[in-house]
């Protein structure tokens, strides 16, 4: 299954005030846990090519997932502590089943367990675990950020992967300011009268009434707003195209922006500074 479209969680509704530069979202500060003991882990655990695969877990709290739930897989799971809080791990199966193990195992206990657990591709070399590591701690962002709760494998970021790797200024470049740019830069309240409207009409594919029900908003309240959005966005943008781009941009404001320090230097917002 994709993931939606709508994140859960609050939303930086805040006009981003006007920045002489724009910053890369910061890394997490984390020192790595040291290459020799992901390898060590991983020896232990008898991970090699043919024999059997690991993926590396990060999770964002809470506790590892109790023997039993990894019952009849013929998985193990060893898990080091994440610096930041939550734990990492080395999962390792036979190669037929360790591609299943993240969206039928860890996601229902995850969901259960309310935290976030992200998941590497899997991999058969243990030279490549630093790797993996990566790819876990994006993934488990991803899953904080846009579901709350759950485990997600790399494999399932799809288009999102370059949502979380691309530099910030890039993303404006061809995705936030194109197609945001108008809204992000009206006065403050207009703009956070005009995101949730966006939110709402990604979030239900355009239909109107169940819009202004989710906000609480009578229809023609519904439509004034939505009349200032066209006028911003174009009038087509409720046209399945430009829905899907809107998405695309509306998921990487809210993974990846930092309102504070959005907009490129010489694009200042309306009102700054009033």
């Amino acid at each position: 299954m994709a993931l939606p479209g709508a994140a859960t969680g609050s939303l930086p509704l805040s006009r981003p005030r006007p920045a002489s530069r724009l910053r890369p979202l910061p890394p997490a500060a984390r020192p790595a846990p040291p290459a020799d003991a992901l390898l060590n882990t991983a020896l232990a655990l008898e991970v090699s090519p043919g024999r059997r695969s690991a993926r590396v877990l990060a999770a964002a709290g809470g506790t590892a997932p109790p023997p039993s739930r990894l019952a009849g897989t013929g998985a193990e799971l060893v898990t080091l502590p994440r610096p930041e809080g939550g734990w990492i791990g080395i999962l390792a199966a036979p190669p037929g089943a360790i591609r299943q193990l993240p969206r039928h195992v860890l996601d229902p206990w995850a969901q259960e367990a309310g935290i976030a657990l992200g998941a590497s591709s899997p991999v058969e070399d243990p030279r490549y675990l630093s790797a993996a590591l990566e790819e876990a701690e994006s993934a488990v962002r991803l899953v904080e950020r846009a579901l709350g709760t759950g485990c997600r494998g790399v494999e399932d970021l799809g288009p999102y992967r370059w949502i979380l790797t691309l530099s910030l200024s890039q993303l404006w470049q061809v995705l936030l300011g194109p197609e945001l740019g108008p809204v992000l830069r009206l006065e403050a309240g207009e703009t956070a009268r005009l995101l949730p409207v966006l939110d709402a009409l990604l979030r239900t594919g355009g239909d109107r009434l169940q819009a202004a029900a989710l906000l609480e908003l009578s229809l023609p309240e519904l439509e004034t707003r939505l009349a200032r959005l066209a006028q911003q966005l174009g009038s087509d943008f409720l046209s399945p195209a430009r829905r899907a781009i809107l998405q695309a941009a509306w998921i990487a404001y809210r993974l990846r922006a930092e309102p504070e320090n959005l907009l490129p230097a010489g694009q200042e917002a309306a009102g700054a500074g009033a």
